[in-house]
């Protein structure tokens, strides 16, 4: 970069670079384009890809402001509350990081953007996606340990399930399996495109699956169990077909393809509940397990029961 306080034109100096003046001068500030730094190109110049702005910012007493625009040259009136002040230039670059731990934060915006391994955005390091930008997994995934991901409106992720801590996102991934390992207690598997399971599934204890809006997700003959504890269903969600094992306490330990499925794998006390549907199948009951359905006029089992040498079992 080029540093200079006025009258002084911009000297070109390694970043970053330390300099005391007196308040009321002018910093001149220069950015130089096209300059290879950790093995890639980054500029400024707005004629590469108009759509994307450079920027330069000032960080002081913990937050950014935006100094200005698309400008690889600026001059800056210090004042005495400069004091402090770091100032810094947000260059471009289309040579993203996609696969392996991104080693500073990046911007992509370049209309098609392919994983070629699993990202890792690390703490302190942020991903912006921008509006217009489609990303393909590619079968991979990104997962933040404690950076940022910013998804703007009109970016496109292509497959997605997104995982989600309240409204911070956390992860991009491919599969059901990656995202559930990714969350935690608390957090929220959002499957944004309807989705087949092609093998059974874990989740850990007080994660959420939602399934977005218009979107279903079809079990397949597959399983969704905890191993220990409990997860959530958003009410919204549409599971094809929509059978819970539950605790008495009406608490969800497995979704389940089959009626007799989710009972083999019940134990005494627990329940197995149907939606409003219409199953066919013949079910075995075993010891204190209870089939509720949603009403004899909204749940209908086509099949035999068998209770045979069975006690507490009921079917509602």
């Amino acid at each position: 970069m080029g540093v200079g306080i006025s009258p002084q034109s911009p000297a070109s100096k390694s970043s970053p670079h330390n300099f005391t003046t007196y308040e009321e001068k002018k910093l001149n500030l220069a950015a130089y384009d096209n300059q290879n730094v950790f093995g890639r190109i980054w500029f400024f110049s707005d004629t590469e890809y108009p759509h994307e702005q450079s920027e330069w910012k000032k960080f002081l007493q913990g937050s950014y402001s935006t100094i200005s625009y698309a400008q690889n040259f600026t001059t800056i009136p210090l004042t005495k509350t400069d004091d402090g002040a770091t100032y810094i230039a947000f260059l471009k670059t289309t040579n993203y990081t996609t696969s392996g731990t991104m080693p500073f934060s990046e911007r992509w915006f370049t209309p098609q953007v392919g994983l070629t391994g699993n990202v890792t955005i690390p703490s302190g390091k942020s991903l912006t996606i921008r509006s217009g930008t489609t990303v393909n997994l590619n079968g991979y995934n990104i997962i933040s340990t404690g950076g940022a991901i910013v998804l703007e409106s009109g970016a496109v992720i292509n497959p997605t399930i997104r995982v989600m801590s309240g409204s911070t996102l956390k992860g991009l991934c491919t599969s059901i399996s990656a995202a559930a390992n990714a969350a935690s207690s608390g957090d929220k598997v959002v499957i944004m495109n309807s989705h087949t399971l092609s093998t059974d599934e874990t989740f850990k204890s007080g994660v959420t699956l939602e399934v977005a809006s218009g979107k279903t997700l079809t079990l397949n003959g597959k399983k969704i169990t905890v191993p220990s504890g409990s997860f959530n269903v958003a009410s919204s969600s549409v599971i094809n077909p929509y059978i819970r094992r539950t605790t008495s306490t009406n608490n969800i330990i497995g979704l389940y393809p089959t009626i007799q499925s989710a009972v083999n794998d019940a134990s005494s006390s627990q329940q197995i509940r149907l939606a409003a549907a219409s199953y066919t199948e013949n079910v075995s009951l075993k010891n204190g397990v209870g089939v509720i359905g949603q009403g004899r006029s909204s749940t209908t089992l086509n099949g035999n029961v068998t209770f045979s040498y069975v006690s507490n079992a009921s079917l509602q």
